[in-house]
């Protein structure tokens, strides 16, 4: 997988969340993102590499180097998650990282700094835009044809999706909203106009849609944040656990496999950390939390969330053999 085709798959993302991804400009570059993923095979080329193998496949991975590459736009509504998921991510593939920012097609983008072997930097490239389209692709819910309306608009508008995109979604989905018409059509169900001539149908069916459940319909981009925070965190935590699993495996084989394949793990993750220092010598760094703390608590998007998370094929990959090395610390 060449470094231009990865750019190329990040810079479609970028742009996808630019416009917003509920817009038909940024369904367009993420529908592309997913044609050269799937094109490409990205996730099929995520090696697994047996202990028994490692000796021959060290030699292939050279020596440790580091490299550079945007991650999103410094002022992307969630680039704190995706740090964390990079962060996450570098643990399991035995690579160092520093965030910095650059500028980048007239933008601030964050940045990453990544020291580890080639392959075990690209492997990390390729999970992180595994997670971004995970994350992109599921953060807004679907229509779904076996709920009502109100239902299905509530969940859509709370997920930050406008009412002409709800509208249309429920036409794209075979399932248009429909009402009883009046005058010539009394007696027979009608397509909703297109709002805001809707005559307010939609706010009143999702009004409904709460009311069914005991709860009153809360300003709206309240219940927006509230939703994408609760997903965002979500999916988060359920990456972590998915990659904490993975590393405690690969650390029970690396002790399986006995003492000479643990001192050529410890020989690759010291040539890490010493090509690390040579850069950022210890203590050089400061480390860097989220510079918004998120408040969720709206359960069906923690729920949704948490299982696009699981979703990211993280494979094992060479963070199967990797050192184990830990992530650096962030600059900001």
């Amino acid at each position: 997988m060449s470094d231009k085709l990865m750019n190329r798959i990040q810079g479609l993302l970028n742009q996808a969340n630019d416009v917003g991804m509920d817009t038909p400009e940024g369904q367009v570059f993420f529908a592309k993102a997913q044609e050269l993923k799937h094109k490409h095979d990205i996730d099929d080329i995520m090696l697994r590499i047996s202990a028994e193998n490692i000796e021959a496949e060290r030699e292939k991975r050279k020596t440790v180097t580091d490299e550079w590459f945007t991650l999103v736009p410094f002022n992307d509504e969630f680039v704190d998650s995706y740090m964390e998921m990079a962060s996450i991510l570098s643990e399991l593939c035995n690579v160092r990282i520093v965030f910095s920012g650059d500028y980048g097609d007239g933008k601030f983008m964050r940045t990453i700094r990544a020291v580890g072997y080639p392959r075990d930097i690209q492997y990390f490239r390729m999970l992180i835009v595994s997670c971004q389209m995970a994350f992109s692709g599921r953060l807004f819910p679907e229509w779904d044809k076996t709920k009502t309306a109100g239902h299905n608009i509530r969940m859509l508008a709370e997920s930050g999706i406008k009412w002409m995109p709800i509208w249309e979604a429920a036409r794209k989905a075979g399932d248009p909203l429909m009402r009883p018409g009046r005058g010539e059509d009394k007696g027979q169900m009608v397509e909703v106009p297109a709002p805001p001539n809707d005559g307010g149908f939609m706010k009143r069916e999702m009004g409904k849609a709460y009311a069914a459940e005991g709860m009153e319909k809360p300003k709206l981009h309240h219940g927006v944040q509230n939703y994408r925070d609760s997903f965002a965190a979500a999916f988060v935590l359920a990456l972590n656990n998915s990659v904490r699993e993975l590393v405690m495996e690969k650390r029970r084989r690396e002790s399986a496999a006995g003492t000479g394949v643990g001192l050529v793990l410890s020989s690759d993750a010291n040539a890490v950390r010493d090509y690390f220092h040579s850069l950022y010598p210890p203590g050089s760094l400061r480390s860097g939390g989220p510079s918004r703390r998120m408040k969720t608590g709206y359960g069906a998007a923690a729920e949704r969330g948490a299982a696009a998370g699981r979703s990211v094929d993280l494979g094992a990959g060479s963070g199967g053999v990797g050192g184990g090395s830990g992530p650096a610390g962030a600059i900001r």
